[in-house]
């Protein structure tokens, strides 16, 4: 296939990016992730550090300027669940993003802590074939509260079936198809202390026991209650961060530790 005069090569997924083909995208039925069209392009092993803590929830001194993860298709894609709003429920999400833990590989869902826009006919100008995501931290400089991100390799997933699905849009007749399978994994980098730069030793600036305070949960430099609800949240879903005293284990020893930090106020 040739657009213009540039050779789509292989097909029917090729590699060239949209930038230098007007823009634009043709794909076959199902459509695929356009993986090199991606921000940043799919790899199969994506280098470490490709943002910040405080690029990717624009956290940094409370300048709203975060960076974003961009999903660009072959073809257009559209959910059937409202996604261009400020507040969107994790059952609205036609996607599902889990924080991959280090030793384990495991995957725990965390698409709560993300916002997700995507055409929308009513309200959005973005190409139907783009999902926009970014951390769920900051909304025009002001906090929304927002949920911590941690630094670590993420990993996206569509979701397939049920009232969110990701589907293929403009399609004639019938109930169109959702979009092939894929798994997109991108990387956030320690910038705990929030100055802007990647941390040349987290564990100097991103500490929970032994040093600094345990109950600046979110390292924002302050106590307050973002850190007690998002602790609260991540200690009754179980997950590792609320691991407070490092025991390698979530229990009510962290949540001792974390209440009497708090009460102090340290």
């Amino acid at each position: 296939m040739v657009v213009g005069s540039t050779t789509l090569s292989p097909v029917p997924n090729y590699s060239t990016a949209s930038s230098s083909l007007g823009g634009g995208a043709v794909g076959l039925v199902p459509f695929q992730l356009y993986g090199n069209d991606c921000s940043p392009a799919y790899s199969a092993s994506p280098p470490a550090n490709q943002f910040l803590q405080t690029e990717i929830d624009g956290s940094d001194g409370g300048t709203w300027n975060p960076k974003s993860v961009i999903l660009r298709f072959y073809g257009p894609v559209s959910t059937a669940a409202e996604v261009d709003t400020g507040v969107v429920t994790y059952n609205a999400m036609p996607v599902v993003i889990s924080y991959i833990e280090p030793g384990s590989g495991n995957p725990i869902d965390v698409t709560h802590r993300w916002k997700i826009a995507m055409n929308d006919s009513t309200t959005s100008t973005r190409p139907a074939r783009e999902i926009t995501i970014r951390g769920h931290k900051w909304s025009s400089g002001a906090s929304d509260p927002g949920m911590y991100i941690h630094a670590g390799t993420y990993r996206i997933t569509p979701r397939l079936t049920g009232s969110a699905r990701l589907f293929c849009d403009g399609l004639p007749g019938g109930t169109p198809p959702s979009v092939t399978n894929f798994s997109y994994e991108f990387t956030v980098g320690f910038d705990c202390d929030r100055n802007g730069e990647l941390d040349p030793d987290p564990s100097a600036t991103c500490w929970r026991e032994g040093g600094g305070c345990i109950a600046d949960y979110d390292f924002s430099g302050f106590v307050d209650t973002e850190d007690y609800d998002l602790f609260v949240y991540d200690f009754q879903a179980g997950y590792v961060w609320a691991d407070v005293d490092e025991s390698g284990f979530v229990d009510t020893d962290d949540f001792d530790a974390f209440v009497g930090a708090f009460e102090e106020g340290c």
